[in-house]
């Protein structure tokens, strides 16, 4: 189905699954060498999978977290947008906007705001560090797989709130 259902976003394994909890997968986790940042005695509900076909995007948001992204097989636009424009892109539902930079509503936001997230590609083999607050609107260029990591063996909590761009 991922693999030969075309572009889509209909079906996506996501991070919020927990499905690296599950033994089908957790043997997964024996498979990867962490770098020395990543502490590898603490994986549970701190590491994330990534799956899904060529068209999956996951909306504009920020993370209250720094995270490691290593990408696996696949291509992905990462459109990231600085923190400071937090005012200006509708802060809707926790950490998610109503901004959608694949079609942007020129009508409701400024027309600089697509400009801003033109998008690095990145491609299999990449690990890339995303700094916490950053806005990001991510697209599987191709059917992607994806590892994410946010236990790093410095601190990674942050007490943010900003009640008002919430």
């Amino acid at each position: 189905m991922v693999v030969n259902g075309g572009e889509t976003n209909d079906y996506y394994l996501v991070a919020n699954n927990a499905n690296l909890e599950r033994e089908e997968l957790n043997s997964l986790l024996k498979d990867m060498v962490f770098p020395e940042f990543i502490d590898s005695n603490d994986i549970r509900q701190r590491v994330f999978f990534w799956f899904g076909p060529a068209g999956t995007v996951t909306p504009l948001h920020h993370d209250p977290l720094n995270l490691m992204m290593a990408h696996v097989t696949g291509r992905k636009r990462w459109r990231l947008i600085s923190p400071n424009y937090t005012p200006l892109l509708y802060n809707h539902i926790g950490v998610f906007s109503k901004v959608d930079l694949e079609k942007p509503d020129y009508e409701k936001i400024s027309s600089f705001l697509s400009k801003l997230g033109d998008g690095n590609g990145v491609r299999t083999g990449r690990n890339n560090l995303y700094s916490c607050r950053w806005w990001h609107q991510v697209k599987a260029l191709d059917v992607s797989l994806s590892v994410s990591f946010t236990n790093f063996v410095f601190p990674n909590s942050y007490n943010y709130r900003n009640t008002k761009y919430s």
